[in-house]
């Protein structure tokens, strides 16, 4: 019966999924694509498939080899009848012809009034007072159009297309201040704002030749190859034009008295430009002044005349003029500039810079939004539309078709060198109706009207899609009437038809103990066979059940696991179907019902019986022990017999039967008895067979019996200790006892087990044998032996003193070294004092002196306790190196000779050495030797001796002595100066310039005995340190010649400007980063160091400081004082990497609807749970499928997870270069997975077990952050593999994901349920429906807890997967 029940049910299904398909699946041997391609026939009404076509055209547009690619591609959204067009245009442009492309020309009015008031107008005599007067700083309006102006150039320029500026300015008459400039490159940007900044007020208004000069301008041929749509000149003018160009083709017409004539004029050059360019005109500050009328005023005689026949009668100055023409804004908005159209504006007034400025950007964003590659022409045909809106791209046509104007600036480009490619892209989203009776599933329907792209007076036609609609579908539902038992069938599937289907009734469903009425329906008629003829609209079928009864059940009583009765049967009749009857089991001597508990039986079709079962009461018989006593707590565990209590009082043991478990135990230490007693609760235990139960246990008796002779061995403690000044002490003895159950807590020590010393000796416990006595009586025999006595030895403290050597070179001071090194134990602290050398030398002939030591002990000091040794060092002075110089004398021939002496150098503390001079024998003019002559060794010193030289000349001629000069000469002296910038190297700056009073003196009158030279190498100032007595008048006729110093000469030596930029960085907290770099430094320097104190240390933002930084040069010496250091801060940048905002599934589960939480969990298994915890941010940053591992390969579905994480830093392989993917993860790796997303700032917790184990740090941190706990006992078992559900609890405490109670989550009907999950009490119950459930929820208060609110649709992770 259940085989016919799923067969019908499976053709059911197969028979309604056929009926789903489109009648195309159906039509022949082959299925047809879902988009087609074709074209519209000349007429543009007519769609026709085109064999082969593809959503790509591609077309050459000129013979440069540029071409357009034309691309529109229809793709199913996955709803019925809907489909997403993507439009592509692909243009090439030649560099020479690049889209985008475009010319503009700056008229500006430069006339005398571009010199007011650019706010209010006003002539300006005094632009200081301006504001004062009118409350509003004074800006020339010549210097807001420049801004303007600049602002235009700005944003008009492009990264990838020629813009083609030039400036023309008028006044009187017009003139080009630029050519034509590619303003796109620096160059020609530079030049064009050069010529707007050169921009002067003066003269009077002449735009009638500005306009002209812009028109002779654009036909030049550097704007030859731009698109006639890409010209343009904004033409700025702050009044009335009055002045136009005469027919001798010169400017300087003046038209003041016939405003009428330069108004023409002006508008007629206008309407020439308009055919060659786009005409902007911007009236700056007068809008609303007025042109003069076709009359002018005579003041003279109160008449109009016309202007002609005043021309020679009046002057200018004495003309008034009617103001009843047109404003300026008005006849520069008629006459002047290109008329408005398609919602454009090409005539704009400004009353201020303000305004002129939001002119110019408008005028700016229409010129470059107007700069266009083409034109897409796109529609939707009758019977399709938009889902939702067009796309903003589009602009909709009067016909109702859409224009799409290509923009190069909104293009995506690239080049291969030669030429661009501009690439445009849209989409949009449209349906198909198919509702009509008529509508052909069949054939191919066009989704768009005509498309076409015309760039270049050239029309090009996309290929446009079709598809096939599906008609729709109307349901057959079955619903059941009145009551439905528990246990109906379950409804026959929903099926969707057309109308005029032939439609199968399901069949009828059966049900124990209930009758079907069979499937009725009201929407259509049913035929005898069981059809229906499928109407325009839903059909609904119904059926009913009804409830069988007479019926009845049997209660049995039955020994378990037998059919054999206890009790006699008990029966009960007229029951009615389904329902509910209790029994419970009845009282049976002998017997122990297997449960008391009631059972309830509801009542069916078949056989109704209850069965109750019992077990067989047998009492146990703890067995009896006897044991030897051996000085320890003694526990026997014995078995037992199993009796069965006869009424008749003849009880008897059974055999073989065996209770699991159950045994006696009894424990005692002393001699006695002590009753064995069955452990546990072993009263309502059953046997292996289940059929007996314990319905009585007896105690048995354990008997401990006493034991023989024992020994005990004591050998005392001893310990030897160096002296130290303390009391040294020695406590306690060792035994060895000869029957381990004999212990010291047997027996008593009377004596003394302790001593003390503390000077140098040896002193004794005395230990004996009558000191121990036995107080266990339990032992009858014991005999105590003194096998060492203990003591405590003090040995002497080693002590070595250590005096310096030393040597050095007279300097009539005193040699000394009072530093004394002591070595070995040392002294007792406070037992000697002032230890030093007292060893001293001054002269080479007190010869080599000894160091000799000293020092001064106290009270407590006892030389016996000591061994001393002394080191003593030598002192000695060596002589100082001393020079005689004979000093160089000149006499004339037959003078005597001077008295020679002789300079002596080195000595000290006015010391002096002996010597004696003589000369070389000579007197006639020459050269002789003076000689210094003496002991070498003198004292304290060693002499060297030099010779100096006489030289004798002849006498010369003096003639007649000059008569003496006395007038005051003054002689400045200024020193050179110099400033540099510390470059490492050394500077210096010398001489010095003269300014004497009087020409006759000169510089080869004085003589300069000075330094003029100043130098240094690091920053600082350095002086000449010239001074007035060091120059000295030569020329004795000068008697009063005085030196001045004006300035010293002096070398500055300027910091270095030095640029320390501390790194940045980015990646996973904590995110540090000591690298930088340095800017500035002198050649030869090098950074030392810098300290660099940046962390951050959760997600976000903080600066890395660099600081305090050592410079150093090449010899290593610190020249950090030479630099002026200016800091620049890095970034330190710590992402977010796990997702805790989201509280998605990271968990799937099994197919077989198993989530196995005690199963152990593999590596690759947690590896791929955190890549799929990480955030957008993380995974952006560091996914990647490159991986080293020799184990996991590419393709694998977990490489990816791997990969990542490795690459992340979070996870690692093994040293052989494997990841082992399918191992079990053990607590250890887990927690060392989860300590990588830890922060610092976190206390630790450590645990009993882990101390030196590799992981313990790691294990430490996240058990500080509140991720992992341990267990009861302290441990945490590191080295255990750790299973799914304490995997997943740990996780969702990183996460911050718990839930306080059951009652938190949403009802088990709205959740992921698993068939090992459903015991809500289990400690991972909510652990594991956290992490398989993705949800919405809420804080519970201040709390860490949530409570789920919404069930939200899983997250399929077969995308990352691989």
């Amino acid at each position: 019966m259940n085989v016919r029940k799923r067969g019908l049910a499976l053709l059911m299904c197969i028979c309604m999924i056929f009926t789903l398909l489109p009648f195309s699946a159906f039509a022949d041997g082959t299925s047809k694509p879902d988009v087609v391609y074709g074209q519209y026939d000349k007429s543009g009404t007519t769609w026709t498939q085109v064999a082969n076509a593809k959503d790509t055209v591609t077309e050459t547009v000129d013979n440069q080899g540029n071409t357009v690619t034309l691309k529109k591609t229809a793709k199913p959204t996955g709803n019925e009848n809907e489909y997403k067009i993507d439009l592509k245009v692909i243009t090439t442009e030649t560099s020479s012809t690049k889209a985008g492309d475009a010319a503009t020309v700056l008229v500006i009015d430069v006339s005398g009034s571009m010199d007011r008031c650019a706010e209010c107008g006003r002539e300006v005599d005094v632009p200081d007072a301006h504001k004062y007067f009118y409350s509003h700083d004074y800006e020339s309006r010549i210097a807001a159009a420049q801004t303007a102006a600049k602002q235009f150039i700005d944003a008009f320029k492009s990264d990838s297309a020629k813009r083609y500026v030039s400036v023309v300015s008028f006044s009187g008459e017009a003139a080009v201040k630029s050519d034509w400039q590619n303003v796109s490159v620096k160059s020609g940007y530079d030049k064009i704002v050069s010529a707007i900044n050169g921009l002067k007020a003066k003269g009077g208004t002449n735009l009638d030749a500005g306009l002209q000069t812009a028109n002779t301008q654009l036909s030049k041929t550097t704007v030859a190859s731009i698109k006639a749509n890409a010209k343009n000149v904004i033409a700025l003018t702050d009044g009335m034009p009055t002045f136009y160009v005469g027919g001798d083709g010169k400017n300087g017409n003046h038209g003041s008295t016939g405003c009428p004539i330069t108004n023409d004029k002006t508008a007629a050059s206008a309407t020439t430009l308009k055919n060659s360019a786009a005409l902007y005109t911007v009236c700056f500050g007068a809008s609303n002044d007025r042109c003069w009328s076709d009359w002018s005023y005579n003041k003279r005689d109160n008449t109009y005349e016309y202007y002609v026949s005043i021309l020679d009668k009046i002057s200018c100055s004495d003309t008034g003029h009617a103001q009843d023409g047109p404003t300026v804004g008005a006849f520069l908005r008629d006459s002047i500039a290109t008329p408005a159209a398609d919602g454009k504006t090409y005539a704009y007034n400004a009353a201020n810079t303000k305004a002129l400025l939001d002119v110019f950007k408008s005028i700016t964003d229409t010129i470059t939004e107007g700069i266009s590659a083409g034109t897409v022409k796109d529609g939707l045909p009758t019977g399709v539309s938009f889902v939702g809106d067009a796309p903003t791209a589009f602009v909709e046509n009067a016909d109702g078709t859409y224009s799409w104007e290509l923009i190069p600036e909104n293009a995506k480009k690239g080049t291969d060198g030669e030429k661009t490619t501009y690439t445009y892209t849209v989409s949009y989203v449209v349906t198909l109706e198919t509702s009509d009776p008529e509508f052909n599933e069949d054939i191919y329907h066009a989704l768009n009207t005509e498309t076409t792209f015309t760039a270049g007076g050239k029309v090009y036609k996309f290929n446009v899609p079709g598809v096939m609609g599906t008609a729709p579908r109307y349901k057959v539902t079955y619903e059941y009437t009145g009551t439905v038992p528990t246990g109906a069938p379950a409804l026959p599937g929903e099926a969707s038809c057309k109308a005029g289907d032939t439609v199968k009734v399901a069949a009828a469903p059966t049900l124990n103990g209930y009758t079907f009425s069979g499937w009725t329906t009201s929407d259509a008629t049913v035929g005898s066979d069981g059809s229906f003829t499928m109407p325009s609209k839903k059909v609904t079928l119904t059926g009913s059940w009804t409830l069988r009864s007479d019926l009845s059940y049997t209660v049995h009583y039955y020994w378990n696991g037998t059919t054999d009765k206890v009790a006699e049967d008990k029966t009960v009749d007229d029951k009615t179907f389904n329902e509910t009857v209790t029994e419970t089991p009845v009282p049976v001597n002998g017997y122990t019902p297997v449960s008391d508990a009631a059972v309830e039986l509801t009542i069916g079709t078949g056989a109704n019986e209850i069965i109750f079962y019992y077990y067989k009461n047998v009492t146990l018989t703890a067995e009896d022990r006897i044991v030897t006593y051996n000085g320890q707590e003694q526990t026997v565990n014995t078995g037992y017999d199993v009796v069965v209590k006869a009424d008749n009082g003849k009880d008897f043991k059974l055999s073989g039967v065996d209770f699991k478990g159950v045994y006696a135990s009894g424990t005692g230490k002393e001699v006695g008895k002590y009753d064995i007693d069955f452990v546990g609760e072993t009263v309502g235990k059953t046997d292996a067979t289940a059929k007996y139960i314990v319905a009585n246990t007896v105690k048995g008796t354990l008997t401990i019996t006493p034991i023989d002779t024992v020994v005990v061995t004591i050998t005392g403690n001893t310990d030897t200790k160096v002296y130290n000044g303390a009391e040294q002490s020695v406590t306690g003895y060792t035994v060895k006892i000869s029957d381990p159950k004999y212990t010291r807590d047997d027996f008593k020590f009377t004596g003394n087990d302790k001593v003390y010393r503390t000077d140098v000796g040896t002193t004794y416990m005395g230990l004996k044998a009558e000191q121990f006595e036995n107080k266990n009586s339990n032992f009858d025999k014991v005999t105590f032996v003194i096998e060492n006595d203990g003591y405590v030895e003090v040995t002497k403290r080693t002590v070595t003193l250590t005096s310096e050597t030393a040597s050095k070179t007279y300097d009539g001071t005193p040699l000394t070294k009072p530093e004394v090194t002591v070595t070995g134990d040392g002294f007792v602290l406070g037992e000697v004092t002032d230890i030093k050398a007292t060893g001293s030398v001054t002269n080479v002939s007190e010869g080599e002196v000894t160091n000799k030591i000293t020092f001064v002990h106290g009270d407590a000091f006892n030389a016996d306790n000591y061994n001393i040794e002394t080191s003593e060092g030598k002192l000695s002075i060596t002589p100082l190196a001393v020079t005689v110089t004979a000093k160089d004398y000149t006499k004339y021939v037959g003078e005597k000779d001077p008295a020679f002496e002789a300079t002596v150098t080195g000595t000290i503390n006015n010391d002096t050495v002996s010597y004696t001079i003589s000369r070389e024998e000579g007197e006639t003019a020459g050269t002789y030797s003076i000689t210094p002559a003496g002991a070498e060794a003198q004292g304290n010193y060693t002499v060297t001796y030099n010779a100096g030289t006489l030289t004798i000349k002849e006498r010369p001629y003096i003639p007649p002595v000059n008569p003496p000069i006395t007038d005051k000469i003054t002689v400045e002296i200024t020193g050179n100066s110099d400033s540099v910038v510390y470059d490492g190297a050394e500077h210096s700056v010398k001489d010095y310039t003269v300014k004497i009073s009087d020409s006759r003196y000169t510089e080869k009158d004085f003589t300069f005995s000075g330094k003029a030279l100043a130098s240094g190498i690091n920053a600082g100032t350095y002086e000449m340190g010239l001074k007035a007595d060091q120059f000295k008048n030569t020329n004795a006729r000068f008697k009063n010649v005085e030196f001045i110093i004006k300035a010293d000469g002096v070398l500055t030596i300027t910091q270095r400007p030095l640029t320390i930029t501390a790194g940045s960085a980015e990646g996973i907290a904590p995110v540090t980063c000591d690298k930088y770099t340095v800017e500035g430094l002198a050649t030869g320097d090098k950074v030392d160091s810098v300290k660099i104190t940046g962390i951050q240390s959760e997600p976000g933002e903080s600066p890395n400081v660099a600081s305090d930084a050592v410079i150093k040069n090449a010899k290593g010496e610190d020249v950090t004082a030479n630099y002026k250091i200016t800091y620049v801060n890095g970034v330190l940048k710590a992402i977010e990497v796990l997702n805790k905002e989201i509280h998605f599934n990271y968990v799937i589960g099994y197919t077989d609807g198993t989530i196995r939480p005690s199963n152990d969990i593999s590596r690759a298994e947690v590896a791929t749970i955190f890549f799929r915890l990480l955030t957008d941010e993380a995974r952006e940053q560091y996914t990647t499928t490159a991986g080293d591992f020799t184990d996991v390969k590419a393709g694998m579905w977990c490489n990816r997870a791997i990969a990542t994480l490795t690459n992340m830093g979070i996870i690692k392989g093994y040293t052989d270069g494997s990841f082992q993917p399918n191992k079990s993860i053990t607590r250890a790796e887990l927690a060392t997975i989860i300590a990588r997303f830890a922060k610092l700032d976190v206390n630790t917790k450590t645990f009993s077990d882990i101390n030196g184990h590799w992981a313990q740090k790691n294990i430490e941190l996240a058990a500080g952050n509140g991720w992992i706990n341990g267990y009861e006992d302290g441990t945490f078992r590191p080295n255990n593999n750790i299973t799914r559900a304490e995997t997943f609890a740990m996780i969702n405490r990183v996460l911050d994901r718990q839930t306080e109670s059951v009652s938190d989550l949403l009802p088990t009907s709205d959740m992921n349920m698993w068939s090992d999950n459903m015991d809500a009490d289990a400690w991972y119950y909510k652990d594991v429906q956290e992490a398989t459930n993705y949800h919405k929820c809420d804080r519970v208060g201040d709390s860490v807890y949530e409570k789920w609110t919404e069930k939200v649709p899983d997250i399929d992770w077969a995308s990352y997967q691989i």
